[in-house]
């Protein structure tokens, strides 16, 4: 039987913003599904409710500034175009797997500029208007590269891998890998909290 990928990730979305903790989705979708890894990634890159609300606004200031530099980008159309609309899209939607082309895109921009920039300069040309567009797009190259790479780890931080004993149909003990998703801190002060205001 093949299994819907896009189903699992409603499932697991709706549970998360029930309040369950990952590893209690995790446990629950693994019993249901059986394909861990599979089923490990998606809980991994869907935030937990108390993530979003403490972080979420930094996901949206980095697609404020996604959005400017796209909407920017019509000026000089080229085929850069259709990269920055994917990357909106990307973190609109919150795709946290796919931000690394977020990082790739900034190491792009970075290593050009600087490229352009000791160009330049080795030709005797000053630091002049030219000059700050170098700066601008390396402040540009250093954010996308910096949303890139923190947002999904502060966002949606990784699970542990360990392996555990476990008994197959025959009754034969083998080893499998479980995915260990830590207590998330913000939800146990959040747990906390409702418990001492009731």
């Amino acid at each position: 039987m093949k299994v819907d990928k896009t189903e699992i990730q409603k499932l697991v979305k709706e549970l998360i913003g029930q309040g369950k903790s990952k590893q209690e989705v995790y446990d629950e979708m693994v019993g249901e599904f059986q394909n861990r890894k599979m089923i490990a990634e998606i809980v991994r890159f869907t935030p937990s409710v108390t993530r979003l609300k403490k972080y979420g606004i930094w996901n949206n200031l980095y697609l404020v500034f996604v959005s400017i530099i796209t909407i920017l980008s019509f000026y000089r159309p080229t085929l850069g175009i259709i990269w920055l609309g994917l990357l909106v899209i990307i973190v609109a939607s919150k795709r946290f797997k796919y931000y690394y082309w977020n990082t790739l895109l900034g190491l792009i921009i970075i290593i050009v500029s600087c490229l352009l920039a000791l160009r330049y300069f080795m030709n005797g040309n000053g630091f002049d208007s030219v000059g700050m567009k170098f700066l601008l797009a390396l402040f540009i190259g250093i954010i996308f590269t910096i949303g890139g790479a923190l947002l999904p780890k502060i966002l949606t931080p990784k699970y542990k891998e360990k392996w555990e004993k476990y008994l197959d149909n025959n009754g034969i003990e083998k080893m499998r890998i479980q995915y260990v998703f830590e207590i998330d801190v913000l939800d146990k002060v959040e747990t906390l909290e409702a418990k001492s205001g009731e």
